[in-house]
């Protein structure tokens, strides 16, 4: 994966960076189908791996189109916001968040189990 990425950047228009673009657009179709079938209302967060490195391969509109092609219910994934994290720090962050202030947050804390 690290070399396909050296490769798509030195030469954008190349077989490499058509695969990482091919890539984003499975990503899209994958995560929207799971959307749909988890009816993720409050959003799709990606996050980790390579996505933030390939981030430059990314159409948004593209993505979008891909994502929300959901037949029949296209209408409804369009709805579902959409999320890429890549900034490394977000979740130690989140986590720091949580500790602070456990209560802000909705988890049922007796249902948990903590090892």
């Amino acid at each position: 994966a690290s070399m396909i990425t050296e490769m798509a950047l030195a030469d954008t228009a190349g077989t490499e960076a058509r695969a990482l673009r091919a890539f984003w657009i499975l990503v899209a179709r994958y995560s929207g189908g799971l959307a749909l079938g988890l009816l993720a209302k409050g959003g799709v967060t990606l996050s980790g791996g390579i996505l933030k490195r390939i981030v430059a391969f990314l159409d948004p509109k593209e993505f979008r189109r891909a994502f929300d092609d959901q037949a029949p219910l296209g209408a409804l994934v369009a709805k579902i916001p959409v999320r890429l994290v890549t900034d490394d720090s977000s979740v130690q962050d989140g986590l720091a968040a949580l500790a602070a202030n456990p209560r802000r947050f909705m988890i049922d804390y007796p249902a948990r189990l903590w090892c």
